[in-house]
């Protein structure tokens, strides 16, 4: 059986679940969500939260009854408080800002680098080469921010590129010159 698939779902008070056969709606403070519910489980709503279930038991279906239960938590967080992720970048003369809206970034390359900013998404420069990237749907923003990384990733010898902000990079010592 699926360890965090039996768990209770608490919802928080500025989040309001509505229950459909097949779906599962999610409204709070930031906007709504909704996620589909495959027909081998089934959601039951108590005073002390949401529970997944299921009809018959088989390791498929156990997969599955964990897999609802972390997509339900990410929806109820992203309505109630919503989903961050910061990038920074790294290097001489690397920067980004954001020009009607799309994400422009000068990353060392012969050209300039923009990405269209999707609608559900709020990105925010603090310093040039501080981006932040905000939203309800957790897969969106890390899809979002895994396209920039892919742009440039980190290197491991002197450190430059594109790295989440709380990223470590396991550096290499580059070539020593023997005499």
């Amino acid at each position: 059986m699926s360890r965090i698939g039996k768990l209770c779902l608490f919802i928080p008070k500025n989040c309001k679940i509505i229950l459909t056969p097949r779906h599962c709606h999610f409204l709070g403070s930031y906007g709504k969500l909704s996620q589909l519910i495959p027909k081998s489980l089934s959601l039951r709503v108590t005073n002390l939260g949401i529970f997944v279930h299921f009809q018959k038991f088989s390791t498929l279906i156990s997969e599955q009854q964990g897999l609802l239960h972390a997509l339900l938590q990410n929806k109820i967080i992203g309505v109630s408080k919503q989903f961050e992720k910061k990038l920074e970048l790294i290097g001489v003369g690397y920067r980004a800002y954001i020009d009607s809206e799309k994400l422009i970034l000068l990353i060392g390359a012969s050209y300039t680098t923009f990405f269209f900013i999707p609608i559900s998404l709020t990105v925010n420069i603090i310093t040039n080469t501080q981006i932040i990237i905000q939203g309800i749907d957790k897969h969106s923003i890390c899809l979002f921010a895994s396209k920039i990384r892919s742009l440039k990733p980190p290197e491991p010898y002197k450190g430059k590129g594109i790295k989440y902000f709380n990223e470590s990079i396991i550096r290499k010592i580059g070539k020593s010159t023997s005499l």
